[in-house]
């Protein structure tokens, strides 16, 4: 069987055999992003036309339909015989599925290496964790599915797959800290608080960051301003964990400006990430979108 690649951690991309293949214009494009992000379920027929064609689907859309799933299997399976059983997209009598093993997809290589990272980063072995995401960061391209048409399914996939990005991003610098590399954490870490800054657990990591660099004053700034973005943006305090790691730096609390141990305890705030929810929000205005959506996203 051929060796298929399909990345989506930016625009699509298909790799058949080691060869890029073009997939062709964008609804094709977007059959094959709705089939990946579905991991393996199937897609009724009436779903990926709602989707493709979300305005006014073109006469006899379901032969137009049919015509881009035989593309796609010719594309996928390119030395197929004609009268043979299709073997990547199947039709399974409720819809289409494409069969790939589970390493074919970019983005399952990714969340499946960010969960094992953040197991290891709370099981107090950062050099494991920085490795491993070290390997997988750089396979983000840009924004998932950013060169398709923005078909609600995907967007709640992206937007969950930046969510993981998110954690593994924080779990890298977690792990820099722990590896008493906390210097270099510094300025990404600051960078990373003016993008997000009602991230708590980022605010943390750069105040641990700068107090191991024994900056005990810019630690404490750092831990002052994200407490006024929280009230200001949000009307809320820090945390328990903000809080308590301010009164460590005052204090210049014993194991604070070592590896030993807060690094490993102060990981265990984060979500794993492979149980991140999907914020409600998403959802609010999709009604006729949901049955699909759950159907989509139903292995994650």
């Amino acid at each position: 069987m051929e060796d298929v690649e399909v990345s989506v951690l930016g625009p699509l991309r298909l790799r058949v055999n080691g060869a890029e293949v073009k997939v062709g214009g964008p609804r094709p494009r977007a059959v094959l992003a709705l089939l990946v992000a579905a991991g393996g379920r199937a897609v009724p027929a009436t779903t990926l036309i709602e989707q493709v064609w979300p305005d006014s689907p073109p006469p006899a859309v379901s032969n137009t339909l049919q015509g881009y799933v035989a593309l796609l299997r010719r594309l996928l399976e390119p030395g197929r015989a004609a009268r043979a059983a299709a073997r990547r997209v199947v039709w399974n009598g409720s819809g289409y599925a494409l069969r790939l093993r589970p390493a074919s997809v970019d983005a399952d290589r990714f969340e499946r290496v960010a969960i094992e990272a953040h197991a290891a980063l709370v099981a107090n072995r950062p050099g494991a964790a920085a490795t491993a995401l070290d390997a997988v960061l750089p396979s983000w391209r840009g924004r998932p599915y950013e060169d398709i048409a923005d078909a609600p399914p995907l967007l709640v996939h992206a937007a969950r797959l930046e969510r993981i990005r998110a954690t593994a991003v924080a779990d890298r610098h977690a792990a820099s800290i722990a590896l008493g590399e906390h210097a270099a954490a510094i300025a990404p870490l600051a960078a990373l608080v003016e993008e997000t800054p009602l991230d708590e657990r980022l605010w943390e990591l750069l105040a641990l960051a700068q107090y191991r660099a024994g900056r005990q004053g810019d630690a404490l700034g750092t831990l002052r301003t994200a407490r006024r973005q929280l009230a200001e943006e949000l009307g809320i305090d820090p945390g328990d964990r903000l809080r308590q790691l301010e009164s460590d730096v005052l204090a210049q609390a014993p194991g604070l400006g070592t590896a030993a141990d807060s690094a490993t305890i102060r990981v265990t705030g984060a979500p794993p990430p492979g149980r991140l929810p999907t914020p409600v929000d998403e959802l609010v205005g999709r009604q006729t979108e949901r049955a699909d959506l759950a159907e989509l996203l139903a292995r994650h």
